[in-house]
């Protein structure tokens, strides 16, 4: 999951052409500042959450392995799922 974020964001930051290692765009530097920090956010957010989706998952497999697969893989389909709507406000062109 952390890959798919990250294989988008590493995108993203090349063609909007935002250096490292600024972690978001400046507005004042790059015209697509905001197209570009939204795709930063989420990515942000999938590490920010990761480690406590990890250590639940690991507790709760320990009593209901079953139970705690399918709902781990359902949690990482919507995560993915969030990251690729973060990317398609991204795209919209500005209004």
């Amino acid at each position: 999951m952390c890959a798919c974020v990250w294989v988008g964001t590493k995108r993203r930051r090349r063609r909007r052409r935002v250096k490292y290692p600024n972690m978001y765009a400046d507005k004042k530097e790059n015209k697509d500042a905001d197209a570009f920090n939204c795709v930063q956010r989420a990515h942000q957010n999938a590490l920010e959450n990761m480690p406590h989706f990890i250590m639940f998952l690991l507790l709760a497999g320990l009593q209901a392995p079953v139970a705690s697969a399918i709902l781990g893989s359902v949690y990482l389909a919507g995560r993915i799922a969030y990251a690729l709507g973060y990317y398609q406000v991204s795209l919209r062109p500005p209004t």
